[in-house]
């Protein structure tokens, strides 16, 4: 700081002792000494007094995050109403069905399926099942059989209502579903069979520990720890959700050395491909901030340094606001788009400037060889992306079942038009379609697609399938992101994801060929899960209830 002579002469008349034998010099340099120790002071105070804030805020904030409302909604799971109706299975007989293969696309017609105690136990051309005594006959001829739906990126049992929303779940196809976040405390309750997500509820297939985020994850040391933590607690793989490199490959490495997949979000400051050859097990939502994407410009090396970086104050959290922060995030969540900079569009059209489809062809073969999937959740992109389309506010799983909930959302939506240009809004669309060409290149290639709605009810999952085809996808390999491709991550082929004998009883029943047209999907005449059978009055009925219950 640089103090001219009239302001030293000021500065001297208030100093406490004789100045008068310094010279004008002297008297500068005394006074900018004074000026950096005063400044200095109201630093210290205005930081002890943000500390003491953050402290005093933490401490609220982790009792109310660890009181017992914050896994109260889990109990609901066995006491709702909803489920009272099947004390017990019984034997089933689906007769003279169109078993749709997921492996071949193959139509097996006129065959009987008897199920017996939550599993398909014959199979057989129609006629030549003995029924069992007590059996109930389902004839349906004219109907196709396919196996359960599994949704692979969902939050049901951390959000309120789980119990309902699994209710829609039953009601969409969905008999099981990958939870994509969690906690120790959920962690806990799952090893102690605590959880209490009855037989003919979706089945849970793998759930993480906290997700990491600077405010856990501070640095290299707290990855680490994290990572070793949470294989300890059984989480069934470690879930990233905003890291910077240097952390996020830490993080990949420690996850590598002690044997626990690691997966989930890839900022687009991030190397794709590195990342995927420093084993990422899954990429979910084709990369953050259109991470993919950026990696399949010609541009690619600026378009990253200019990609959005987490906020710096989120290191200085303490780790025990994790729970708060995730919370206080959920209004931004509903629209991740909402507050984009003019500079962050201006990257985004110029990444579908330069985008390159020889060099997507050529990530994707690495993705493929290093065996990383892809879940892209385009329902979800293009439901916050292109919210301002009309047509997008009459989609199923666009709003929001609750209605508290659902006002939060339209306050976002508003909140996201108003900042909309219509060269924002060509940029947008441009972008979305120019994902959904990725997705085609990606199955042309052979990478293996999970289908995923990273929402709690799954409401969307139809309309993850209609997009799939928008991209060029064939009604076969749509199928099978929700089937046979979910069973093989997940490690279960031996008994799900294709209509066989000894393979769990789950099971839709559809009133039109899927593989003639996708939106047959939708055309649900029953659901059997787990060898519980809904038939498609019940799954009316029970979504009645699950939304009675939500307002």
């Amino acid at each position: 700081m640089y103090i001219k002579q009239n302001q030293a002469e000021q500065c001297s008349i208030t100093l406490d002792y004789p100045t008068m034998s310094l010279s004008r010099n002297q008297k500068a340099t005394y006074c900018h000494g004074l000026l950096q120790l005063t400044i200095m002071k109201y630093i210290l105070k205005i930081t002890a007094v943000i500390a003491a804030l953050i402290l005093i805020f933490g401490t609220v904030a982790y009792f109310v995050v660890n009181s017992g409302d914050n896994i109260k909604p889990l109990n609901l799971l066995a006491n709702s109403s909803l489920w009272s109706r099947h004390p017990t299975r019984q034997p089933i007989l689906i007769k003279n069905v169109t078993i749709v293969d997921t492996k071949t696309g193959k139509l097996l017609q006129n065959m009987d399926i008897l199920l017996a105690d939550g599993e398909i136990r014959k199979i057989s051309p129609t006629g030549q099942v003995a029924p069992p005594q007590h059996v109930q006959v389902v004839e349906a001829s004219g109907k196709y059989v396919i196996p359960g739906l599994i949704n692979m990126h969902m939050h049901v049992i951390d959000y309120p209502n789980p119990s309902e929303n699994m209710a829609l779940m039953l009601t969409n196809g969905i008999t099981g579903f990958r939870q994509m976040s969690g906690s120790s405390e959920l962690l806990k309750l799952r090893k102690e069979h605590g959880l209490s997500i009855q037989e003919q509820q979706p089945a849970m297939f793998g759930m993480p520990g906290s997700v990491l985020t600077p405010v856990n994850t501070h640095n290299i040391k707290a990855a680490q720890r994290n990572v070793r933590q949470q294989k300890a607690e059984g989480a069934d793989f470690i879930k990233i959700g905003m890291l910077s490199p240097n952390i996020f490959f830490a993080t990949l490495s420690e996850g590598k050395r002690i044997g626990i997949p690691v997966l989930g979000h890839v900022t687009a400051d991030a190397n794709m491909i590195a990342a995927s050859d420093s084993g990422f097990r899954s990429m979910e939502h084709l990369g953050l901030n259109y991470g993919e994407l950026t990696a399949c410009s010609t541009e690619e090396s600026d378009l990253r340094n200019m990609a959005p970086k987490e906020p710096a104050i989120l290191h200085y959290l303490p780790a025990f606001m994790d729970k708060l922060s995730m919370k206080l995030l959920q209004k931004t969540l509903m629209n991740p788009a909402v507050g984009t900079s003019d500079k962050e569009y201006q990257r985004i059209s110029r990444i579908v400037r330069t985008f390159s489809e020889a060099k997507a062809r050529k990530n994707a073969r690495r993705y493929l060889a290093n065996g990383t999937w892809q879940c892209p959740t385009v329902s979800h992109l293009r439901q916050y992306q292109l919210a301002f389309l009309p047509e997008i506010k009459m989609e199923p799983g666009y709003s929001y079942d609750n209605a508290k909930r659902e006002q939060k959302h339209k306050e976002v939506t508003e909140k996201f038009e108003k900042e909309l240009t219509p060269e924002r809004k060509e940029i947008l669309i441009n972008a979305y379609n120019l994902q959904l060409k990725l997705v085609k290149i990606y199955d042309t290639m052979g990478i293996k697609l999970l289908a995923g709605t990273d929402d709690q009810n799954g409401n969307a999952l139809q309309l993850e399938f209609e997009e799939f085809a928008k991209a060029g996808l064939s009604p076969l390999h749509i199928l099978q992101t929700a089937t046979t491709n979910a069973a093989e991550f997940i490690g279960r082929t031996a008994d799900m994801g294709t209509v066989e004998q000894n393979k769990i009883a789950d099971l839709v029943l559809l009133d039109a060929n899927p593989l003639e047209d996708i939106r047959h999907l939708r055309k649900i005449n029953a659901v059997i899960r787990n060898g519980y059978f809904y038939s498609k009055e019940e799954l009316a009925d029970l979504k009645t209830k699950a939304l009675k219950m939500l307002k």
